[in-house]
């Protein structure tokens, strides 16, 4: 019993290590999950909060202040999950706020995480800081009893266009400040520019200073000329991803493709912007 009890602890604390990569939309997942250096559509507030004032929306915005929801479905993986959020922001982009639920069956390891979080801009310098809550239950089975534990992250994020009208972003996410996992803090930092022809390219260094070890991820996703469609593609830690959005007006279906060390998965999700 001493023993099943140790495992179920080490697999748990992966599983709480991994909160930010289960909290992935179609497509972040087609974008080898960057995020910490993005964080501009639905879960910002989980991959990096500070990036809330700066989520991006898409079609004809009808409230008052611009917002994203978006689920994800996998559809065929050596796992199950499900996620939903929502994110929003003023129209002054100077805060911005998010919420979501998200659930991952790895066997008979059960996780259901609930989160939240805020952004806001700092004056007139181009950096924002965020903060998030994020509350996860596991459920090991076996008979053994449920884990719960509650994560608190720190984001910053400085943003700026550059003369020839590149958006770029330059982020980083201090990761279970409150050492939950008992590993905790670690530290994530990425980057990311937005052409002026919609094309996307980040990059994102997760645990930097290697407390679990550290992954590498790659991402990029490109509108194609007069259609509707975006393709991306990228890598997590060299393992690539890859998938596709359909977008017309106000929504958005995506599909992307993962063959990670940990097992594939093919998963489809939806955007809405209003």
């Amino acid at each position: 019993m001493r023993s099943m009890i140790l495992v179920t602890l080490l697999i748990g604390i992966g599983a709480l290590l991994a909160t930010p990569a289960a909290a992935q939309t179609a497509r972040n997942c087609a974008m080898g999950e960057i995020g910490v250096g993005l964080a501009d559509d639905s879960t910002a507030f989980i991959s990096n909060p500070a990036g809330l004032p700066g989520i991006t929306t898409f079609g004809q915005s009808i409230s008052p202040w611009p917002s994203r929801v978006a689920a994800v479905a996998s559809v065929d993986a050596d796992w199950d999950r499900f996620g939903a959020w929502y994110t929003a922001r003023d129209r002054d982009q100077t805060t911005g706020w998010g919420a979501g639920y998200w659930r991952h069956d790895f066997g008979a390891l059960e996780i259901d995480s609930l989160g939240a979080g805020f952004g806001m801009v700092i004056g007139d310098s181009g950096l924002s800081a965020g903060v998030n809550l994020v509350n996860e239950n596991q459920d090991p089975g076996a008979g053994l009893a449920d884990l719960t534990a509650t994560f608190f992250d720190l984001g910053v994020m400085y943003r700026r266009d550059d003369l020839l009208a590149n958006h770029w972003r330059v982020g980083a996410v201090v990761r279970d400040l409150s050492d939950e996992s008992g590993v905790g803090p670690w530290f994530d930092v990425g980057a990311s520019v937005t052409m002026p022809t919609g094309l996307i390219v980040g990059l994102d260094v997760l645990d930097v200073t290697d407390e679990i070890g550290t992954v590498v991820n790659i991402g990029a996703e490109m509108p194609i000329p007069l259609t509707d469609l975006l393709v991306r593609a990228g890598a997590v830690d060299g393992d690539p991803t890859v998938g596709f959005g359909y977008r017309r007006d106000n929504w958005e279906f995506s599909a992307s493709y993962r063959n990670l060390d940990a097992g594939d998965e093919t998963a489809i999700g939806l955007t809405g912007c209003f």
